[in-house]
Order: structure tokens, then C-alpha cells, then sequence
């Protein structure tokens, strides 16, 4: 799973970000079978750390008993956190709180809780800074780290879209669904789409709009097959040409002007 036993003291250099004057850090909601692919809904938190730890160039993960979580850290100040879920006296709450005080966070506006969001479709993802409708899967940590903030305020919660279950008797419930597995094209959705875009955009927001990205954030296309054929262009179809069509081709081989109007390049 990739993390040391609680006590285990984690041999590594000194932690880079100690000698920063601003530290902020992402909290990966989740287990370890956030590994797992399709994503299992309720671990898609964790899953973003991973995934974001892999692409853009962050440190090997390292367990850190005094942080209760896994570190992947990067050279401009932000730390990813893969928060221990088993063996902590407190739960996931009580390992967020010890790993907010071991990096020396300096206010709640520097933190991020990523967790899976049941009311969001799959593929998108948005960010709140309040406890409104916070699901079962976040843990309690939005709300330990509002109360330990001693003014009461929240950190940013992304919300990461995976779809709810089905409605009525019939339905799962919440803690059914979150570990099962999502589909394949949904899966695709999310580590495609919500997890660049929503990267991109807390950089944009915690470096300004000067940060240099890949324009993720932008994107207003999902990648090709997660729609289907749906949105496509109309695909050409073989039919007689138009006499206009004709007349132009003529005209371009024997050389004279081409007289063609706009028909000739719609679809049809």
C-alpha cells in the first residue's frame, strides 16, 4: 500500500519544504485501494494525489510517522499528502490535524481536501469553501480543520465529480457504492479530464495566472470516445455533386477561373 505502520520512523533528507516561507499542501481523501483501476468512487481522492504525483514530477511517496500520511513533495512548495487510514487513533480526521501541524501550514486557505463528490457527474469536479452537504466520504476533516483553525475557517474542498447511486429501495447505499467500482468509460472521465483541469486550476489559484500550465483548465472537449460519437461532425457522405462543385473542378483543369460558391464546402 505504500504506507509505514504508525511509529515506523521513515529514514529521508531534511524536508525541503521546512526551508519554504509558504507551504501548501492537497489531502488525497481515501484508502489504499485508490490503486485500483476503474476507480472505486469513494478512494478517487487519494487517487488524484497519486495521479498528480506521477505526472508532474513529484518525489517518490515516503511514509512519515510524525505526519501520519504519506509526503510527495515538489521544489515550489506544494505537498501532497496521502492521509493513513488504518491504525490512527481518531481516524482520518486526527491524521489530517497531526499532518497540517507537522508540514507548519499557516492558515486553512493553504489547504485542500480533495475528496469524491456524489453530486457531481463524473469528469467534472468544482471547489467550495464551506461544510454545505459534505458527504460521509470526506471523513470529518473539512470539519477537524475549520474547528482547529480557531477562526472557523474552512479549507478548500475539491470536490471531485463520481456520480450518485441509484435512487429508492432498490438503490445501494452511500457506503456500498463508494467501494464499488465505477465503469470504465467513467474512470476515463475522471483521470482525463477532472483530475488535470482541477490541478491546473489550483495552481492558477495559488500562483496566479502567470503559472505556466499545460491549459488543461481550458478544455471544453472531453478526449475522444468518452462521449461517443454523439458531439462528432457529420461525417461526409458519398452523393452526386452539386452542379456548382462540378463546374468548379472543371473550370480549375482547364485552367480557368473557378467560380464556386459556398455550397461546395458544407457538409451534406
Amino acid at each position: 500500500s505504500g504506507c509505514a505502520p504508525v511509529g515506523t520512523v521513515c529514514s529521508h533528507r531534511f524536508p525541503s519544504w521546512r526551508t519554504l516561507s509558504m507551504v501548501r499542501c492537497i489531502l488525497g481523501l481515501g484508502g489504499i485501494r485508490s490503486a485500483e483501476y476503474p476507480f472505486r468512487r469513494a478512494h478517487v481522492g487519494r487517487a488524484f494525489v497519486e495521479h498528480i504525483a506521477e505526472v508532474h514530477g513529484y518525489t517518490q511517496w515516503r511514509g512519515i510517522s510524525g505526519a501520519l500520511a504519506d509526503i510527495s513533495e515538489r521544489g515550489d512548495g506544494v505537498v501532497l499528502c496521502r492521509l493513513w487510514t488504518q491504525g490512527v487513533s481518531g481516524g482520518t480526521a486526527a491524521a489530517a490535524l497531526q499532518c497540517i501541524r507537522y508540514l507548519g501550514v499557516r492558515s486553512s486557505s493553504d489547504v485542500v481536501v480533495a475528496h469524491s463528490e456524489p453530486r457531481r457527474y463524473c469528469g467534472q469536479f468544482d471547489a467550495v469553501d464551506n461544510l454545505l452537504l459534505c458527504p460521509r466520504w470526506a471523513g470529518g476533516v473539512p470539519e477537524a480543520l475549520a474547528q482547529a483553525s480557531g477562526d472557523g475557517q474552512v479549507p478548500l474542498r475539491l470536490l471531485l465529480g463520481v456520480g450518485g447511486p441509484r435512487r429508492g429501495l432498490a438503490g445501494p447505499s452511500l457506503t456500498e457504492f463508494g467501494e464499488s467500482p465505477m465503469t470504465a468509460k467513467d474512470a476515463s472521465s475522471i483521470l482525463e479530464v477532472a483530475f488535470p483541469s482541477a490541478y491546473e486550476w489550483l495552481l492558477k489559484r495559488w500562483f496566479g495566472p502567470s503559472a505556466v500550465t499545460q491549459g488543461d483548465v481550458h478544455r471544453r472537449f472531453q478526449p475522444k470516445g468518452i462521449l461517443g460519437d454523439k458531439f462528432a461532425a457529420p461525417a461526409k457522405t458519398a452523393t452526386r455533386q452539386a452542379p456548382q462543385e462540378r463546374q468548379g473542378r472543371a473550370s480549375r483543369h482547364s485552367g480557368g477561373p473557378a467560380r464556386v460558391q459556398g455550397d461546395f464546402f458544407r457538409y451534406r
